[in-house]
């Protein structure tokens, strides 16, 4: 059975006391080791603000677009902070008309899902106020209830999901 474990060696490196600027190589891997260097910090904007310049020089890459949209995707998904309105407003001045529409159809994509969790949850919303006044139905309770449960499954659906790239 011993044949089967890896016998391997890794080798950890700590990027927090490097600064940005000694961070070399590819656009692509300084941008990456960047992104890893800051994925904790509560600074979003300021440390986004500094990679913009290399996400414009991304952008000017062969598969540079599509590399942008995964990053943006991931940003946009799991930081409250940093939101894809200011993303535009940073990004869009620095790149062509077509990169620009291209970042367009992602933000559109993100608008949509937005628009979508507010719907179910305006719906929760009212299903639960209408059991809270009690203007339902006492036949029907339950079914209001089973109908709440599948909308907040619906919700946690369309919150997990991530935009399409």
């Amino acid at each position: 059975m011993e044949k089967y474990i890896p016998d391997f060696k890794y080798k950890l490196f700590d990027l927090s006391g490097m600064d940005d600027e000694e961070i070399k190589g590819s656009i692509l891997l300084r941008l990456f080791i960047t992104f890893l260097k800051h994925v904790f910090s509560d600074n979003h904007k300021i440390i986004f603000d500094t990679m913009v310049p290399m996400i414009s020089e991304m952008a000017q890459t062969d598969r540079g677009m599509d590399y942008i949209r995964i990053l943006l995707t991931y940003i946009c998904d799991t930081s409250d902070i940093l939101t894809f309105d200011y993303i535009e407003k940073t990004l869009l001045p620095l790149l062509d008309e077509e990169k620009r529409g291209e970042i367009m159809t992602i933000s559109e994509q993100f608008m949509q899902k937005g628009k979508m969790e507010g719907v179910i949850e305006g719906e929760i919303k009212s299903y639960k106020k209408m059991l809270k006044d009690k203007l339902i139905n006492p036949n029907f309770v339950d079914q209001i209830k089973m109908k709440i449960s599948e909308l907040q499954e619906k919700l946690q659906n369309v919150s997990s999901t991530p935009v399409a790239v």
